[in-house]
């Protein structure tokens, strides 16, 4: 076999392993389901779909304010180490090894390692890129689930503010100029409110904002001797 032909040959071979085989190991779990569903894990090309998962989870916890479960070892997370192995030892391994013997072959001849080789490096060419935006994706839903239960965490204190603030209006010796939160003697703020402007006894805007994140902050009108006592713009 001519060498033009024969190195034709080899990439035809390796194109069918990288197309087919998966197609095929499709096919038959779909439709014989021979094997069970958490093989799948053993060959994911993004093995940080489960740590993306996993952090949805916890991300949700987070905005729910309930105790983050975090990771443990099980099936799914273990299977994220032999992708690593897979797709960057053993791959470019058998890569390797395989073009080392083929160049000490005096036909070039490739051997079967070598193609599970180079199909193996194929599959972790597409890991990087993808693997990087699931990270940021990770990192962005963990973020901003922290940001909003804080933006909600902020809204119901300022709420607790503001209809404190009514009451002392209604209630006690009513607010003036000289009014501020502090009189409210209200216990365990975590936040910092202030009061923005009083115009007499109809209308008090305070403001809630977090030092920690200045980009967060509420703006509530309170009108104590209104039907619509509080409203909250951002």
């Amino acid at each position: 076999m001519k060498f033009s032909i024969r190195r034709i040959n080899e990439w035809l071979i390796l194109v069918m392993i990288v197309v087919l085989v998966p197609i095929a190991f499709g096919f038959v779990q779909n439709n014989w389901d021979l094997l069970p569903n958490e093989i799948n894990y053993l060959f994911n090309i993004h093995p940080t779909t489960v740590i993306t998962g996993l952090a949805t989870v916890d991300a949700i916890n987070i905005f729910s304010g309930e105790t983050v479960a975090g990771f443990s070892v099980t099936w799914r997370t273990a299977s994220i180490y032999f992708n690593v192995i897979l797709y960057l030892m053993l791959g470019p391994f058998l890569f390797f090894k395989g073009f080392k013997k083929a160049k000490s072959d005096p036909n070039r001849a490739k051997p079967w390692y070598w193609y599970i080789g180079c199909a193996i490096c194929i599959g972790s060419l597409m890991v990087v890129p993808k693997e990087i935006n699931h990270m940021r994706v990770l990192q962005n839903t963990e973020a901003g689930a922290e940001k909003n239960r804080q933006r909600d965490m902020m809204r119901v204190e300022l709420a607790e503010v503001g209809f404190a603030a009514a009451e002392y209006e209604i209630i006690e010796d009513g607010i003036n100029e000289s009014f501020k939160i502090e009189y409210l003697d209200l216990q365990d703020l975590k936040y910092d409110h202030s009061v923005e402007s009083i115009q007499s006894d109809t209308l008090l805007v305070i403001s809630v904002s977090n030092p920690e994140q200045p980009e967060l902050g509420h703006v509530m009108e309170v009108r104590p001797h209104s039907e619509s006592v509080l409203r909250i713009r951002n």
